[in-house]
This record gives structure tokens, C-alpha cells and sequence, in this order.
């Protein structure tokens, strides 16, 4: 257990008094039970000449299996640094910058722990991601001079591809005469060759909202001409019998 901070003082006198005897820096930290930068500093506080104080840490280093904490290794060896998280040495190139130094974790690494922390978002995370997201959108149009649309078209105001079979259909537009046809095909807003596909069975399915149209020109409602007929969702859209 590192020892109580209220207790330096005494340190810093103790471990004076053996640097003046000639001990060494890393014996004195090991005598104290501190670490040699701390050792460093209480020498420097007390302005002492450290003509033989190294700049560097001169202790062996920890086998690479302690390395795995929040710094790890930080000096690179032939072009290669050890990662803190896999265990294993790395390219440098391996390893994004972080400031003046490189990154602790690989890129490998650093994308696996993205990938966790991403698929371990809450709720609340989740909204806020969405919403800088929205906002970054908007300043890119903005950046790029796109006005922003006042009558936003959403994916609600698309056709949706829902079908009812065309054969309960077939009576009602086969009744109708031409002049008819062409007044129902305007009230509508629906082409006469659609009427008669429909009518033929050509085409075997019709969409749910030009039926719907349909019904209501021909006075009529979805109910009394289908019934409980169920929809449709499975039809491809560039399939012949559909238009």
C-alpha cells in the first residue's frame, strides 16, 4: 500500500539525508516505498543539486504482462510499441496519435472497443447520438447552400405498396359504357387503359389507394366491394399483372 500523503515532509527529509549519504535514487524509493520519479521530486522541492540523478528512469522495466494498465508502454523499440490492450507488439503505424505521442491501444483494438461501447448504448445515449447526427446534417446542407425544404416530404406521404386482387372489380367497370369509362377514369385520376386492364384482369392486382379512388367515383366504399379480402404485401412491384 502506497504510504499516507500527510507523511511526505517526512519522507522528503529521510530521503534527503540518505541521498546526501550517496544511496542511490531507486534504492532510496525502494527504501520509502515510493516510486524514484516521486523520489525526484522531493529533491528538486528541496533544491538539492542532483548532479547524480539521472533524467531517466534507470529500474528495470515490468514484465509486459503489467503493461496492460491506462499508459501501457510507451516507447517504441525498431519501429514496433507494445499495445496495452492485446498484448502484442504493433507496426507503429498500428497506432493512432494521441497528441505527441501515440495511442496506448491499437487500431485494431481501439475499433473492438468502439463496437462494444456502441452496442452497449442506452436509450439516452442513443437519442442524443441521433440528434448530433440530425445537426450535422443540417450544417453540412448549410455549408453547401441547400435551403431547407418547407414542406419536408417523409417517408408517410410515399405510395405505399399494399395490392387487392382485381377480380371483385370486374362487374362494376364491365356496367360502364365509354362515356362513363372516361368520366370515372377523370374522377379518378386514373388512364382509361388502366380501367380496362382491370377490367380484362390483366392486370390481377390494384393498388390500395387507386382502389380506394375507384370506389368512391363509383359511389361505393372498400368494405362492399372486397369485404375481408386480405391485403397484399408480397407482390414485386415490376411484376407484369401490377402497374
Amino acid at each position: 500500500m502506497y504510504p499516507s500523503y500527510a507523511e511526505w515532509r517526512e519522507r522528503q527529509r529521510e530521503s534527503i539525508d540518505l541521498y546526501r549519504a550517496r544511496a542511490p535514487v531507486d534504492v532510496i524509493a525502494w527504501w520509502l516505498d515510493v516510486t524514484a520519479s516521486t523520489v525526484r521530486l522531493y529533491l528538486r522541492r528541496a533544491h538539492v543539486r542532483r548532479g547524480r540523478v539521472p533524467a531517466i528512469q534507470t529500474t528495470k522495466r515490468p514484465a509486459y504482462w503489467e503493461l496492460h494498465t491506462h499508459s501501457g508502454a510507451i516507447e517504441v523499440v525498431c519501429g514496433r510499441k507494445f499495445c496495452s490492450y492485446c498484448g502484442r507488439w504493433r507496426h507503429l503505424v498500428d497506432f493512432a496519435p494521441a497528441g505527441d505521442k501515440p495511442h496506448t491501444r491499437c487500431r485494431t483494438c481501439g475499433r473492438i472497443a468502439n463496437r462494444y461501447y456502441q452496442a452497449n448504448l442506452s436509450p439516452s445515449q442513443l437519442d442524443r447520438r441521433r440528434e448530433r447526427g440530425r445537426m450535422a446534417q443540417a450544417d453540412k446542407r448549410r455549408r453547401n447552400g441547400v435551403r431547407p425544404q418547407a414542406n419536408r416530404v417523409t417517408v408517410i406521404d410515399h405510395i405505399e405498396r399494399v395490392y387487392l386482387p382485381s377480380a371483385p372489380l370486374v362487374p362494376m367497370l364491365s356496367d360502364l359504357g365509354d362515356s362513363n369509362r372516361k368520366t370515372l377514369a377523370r374522377r379518378a385520376d386514373v388512364s382509361e387503359r388502366d380501367l380496362r386492364r382491370y377490367a380484362s384482369l390483366e392486370s390481377e392486382h390494384i393498388r390500395l389507394d387507386i382502389a380506394d379512388r375507384l370506389v368512391m367515383a363509383l359511389g361505393a366504399s372498400l368494405w362492399e366491394v372486397w369485404g375481408d379480402i386480405p391485403l397484399s404485401h408480397q407482390i414485386r412491384y415490376l411484376d407484369r399483372e401490377v402497374i
